[in-house]
Protein backbone atom coordinates (compact mmCIF):
# COMPACT_ATOMS: atom_id res chain seq x y z
CA UNK A 1 0.00 0.00 0.00
CA UNK A 2 1.08 3.50 -0.55
CA UNK A 3 2.52 5.68 2.39
CA UNK A 4 0.40 8.56 1.75
CA UNK A 5 1.19 11.89 3.63
CA UNK A 6 -2.09 14.02 2.82
CA UNK A 7 -1.39 18.30 3.74
CA UNK A 8 -4.97 19.82 4.74
CA UNK A 9 -5.46 22.87 6.12
CA UNK A 10 -7.58 26.30 5.31
CA UNK A 11 -7.26 28.36 2.49
CA UNK A 12 -3.68 29.71 2.26
CA UNK A 13 -2.38 27.71 4.44
CA UNK A 14 0.74 26.91 1.70
CA UNK A 15 -1.05 23.36 0.64
CA UNK A 16 -0.58 23.79 -3.02
CA UNK A 17 2.72 25.35 -2.83
CA UNK A 18 4.64 23.06 -0.71
CA UNK A 19 3.24 20.03 -3.19
CA UNK A 20 4.71 22.24 -6.00
CA UNK A 21 7.83 22.35 -3.83
CA UNK A 22 7.81 18.45 -3.51
CA UNK A 23 6.89 17.99 -7.12
CA UNK A 24 9.76 19.89 -8.23
CA UNK A 25 11.98 18.01 -5.91
CA UNK A 26 11.09 14.40 -8.01
CA UNK A 27 8.36 13.42 -4.82
CA UNK A 28 4.85 12.14 -6.17
CA UNK A 29 2.65 14.12 -5.39
CA UNK A 30 -1.67 14.14 -5.96
CA UNK A 31 -2.84 17.71 -6.11
CA UNK A 32 -5.89 19.05 -4.93
CA UNK A 33 -9.17 17.90 -7.21
CA UNK A 34 -11.75 20.23 -6.20
CA UNK A 35 -9.53 23.15 -7.90
CA UNK A 36 -8.88 21.36 -10.30
CA UNK A 37 -12.85 20.95 -10.91
CA UNK A 38 -13.37 24.74 -10.62
CA UNK A 39 -10.78 25.53 -13.14
CA UNK A 40 -12.38 23.47 -15.67
CA UNK A 41 -16.10 23.92 -15.12
CA UNK A 42 -15.21 28.10 -14.96
CA UNK A 43 -13.61 27.75 -18.67
CA UNK A 44 -16.01 25.41 -19.93
CA UNK A 45 -19.01 27.68 -18.42
CA UNK A 46 -19.65 24.53 -16.62
CA UNK A 47 -22.23 23.76 -13.39
CA UNK A 48 -20.41 21.71 -11.55
CA UNK A 49 -19.53 24.21 -9.03
CA UNK A 50 -19.98 24.52 -5.19
CA UNK A 51 -22.21 27.88 -5.59
CA UNK A 52 -24.40 26.10 -8.25
CA UNK A 53 -24.92 22.62 -7.99
CA UNK A 54 -23.00 21.50 -4.80
CA UNK A 55 -23.63 17.92 -4.75
CA UNK A 56 -22.81 17.68 -8.26
CA UNK A 57 -19.72 19.13 -7.59
CA UNK A 58 -18.75 16.80 -4.72
CA UNK A 59 -19.82 13.84 -6.19
CA UNK A 60 -17.19 15.00 -8.78
CA UNK A 61 -14.36 15.21 -6.20
CA UNK A 62 -14.94 11.88 -4.78
CA UNK A 63 -14.79 9.80 -8.06
CA UNK A 64 -11.63 12.24 -8.96
CA UNK A 65 -9.73 12.01 -6.24
CA UNK A 66 -10.58 8.03 -5.24
CA UNK A 67 -9.54 7.18 -8.46
CA UNK A 68 -6.36 9.03 -9.22
CA UNK A 69 -5.39 7.61 -5.35
CA UNK A 70 -6.09 4.17 -6.61
CA UNK A 71 -3.54 4.74 -9.39
CA UNK A 72 -0.92 5.15 -6.48
CA UNK A 73 2.53 3.33 -6.84
CA UNK A 74 1.79 1.06 -3.96
CA UNK A 75 5.95 1.34 -3.03
CA UNK A 76 6.54 4.89 -2.82
CA UNK A 77 5.74 7.36 -0.73
CA UNK A 78 3.10 10.58 -2.17
CA UNK A 79 2.35 13.47 -1.04
CA UNK A 80 -1.39 14.85 -1.24
CA UNK A 81 -2.87 17.98 -1.45
CA UNK A 82 -5.93 17.50 0.48
CA UNK A 83 -7.75 14.19 0.14
CA UNK A 84 -11.36 12.93 -0.69
CA UNK A 85 -11.45 12.24 2.95
CA UNK A 86 -10.83 15.96 3.49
Amino acid sequence: MAKKYVFTGGPNAGKTALINFLAAEGFDVLGESAMEIIEEEVKKGGARLPWIDAKAFQDEIFKRQFQAEQSLNHERIVFLDRSFLD
